[in-house]
């Protein structure tokens, strides 16, 4: 849920125009059911994103914390730079987080989004500490 779903979703409506048909959507899955417990909304966006995405990939059999953590090095692994929506003021432990520490090991250029503000930066966020 959240900034994944949202970005999936815009990347499905943009594909309607001309300019965007051949942006490709793969979804990197944990694992099969990994939304069992999502409320019925949550999940019904999800079906109809996996519907209309070209690849879909379930990256483990089981559920784990280990699943989320394979998933998220796989999508770093394939991307040439991250758009992170991301605030590192709270130090939560989150898969943004892990992804975007991931990330800086792997030295791709990450652009940061502050989710309260949008206020971009291209730097280490901790420029929004207080």
């Amino acid at each position: 849920m959240g900034v994944d779903m949202w970005a999936a979703e815009l990347l499905l409506r943009m594909k309607e125009q001309q300019a965007y048909q051949d942006v490709e959507l793969c979804l990197a899955l944990p694992f099969e059911g990994y939304n069992a417990d999502w409320d019925d909304w949550h999940r019904k966006r999800m079906d109809f994103i996996r519907r209309y995405a070209e690849k879909v990939l379930i990256l483990c059999e089981a559920p784990s914390s280990e699943s989320y953590k394979k998933r998220n090095y796989y999508m770093v692994e394939q991307a040439g730079y991250m758009i992170a929506v991301y605030d590192n003021a709270h130090n939560m432990r989150s898969g943004t987080q892990q992804a975007v520490n991931y990330a800086k090991k792997k030295g791709l250029q990450i652009i940061y989004i502050h989710p309260d503000t949008a206020q971009v930066a291209m730097e280490d966020t901790t420029l929004w500490k207080k």
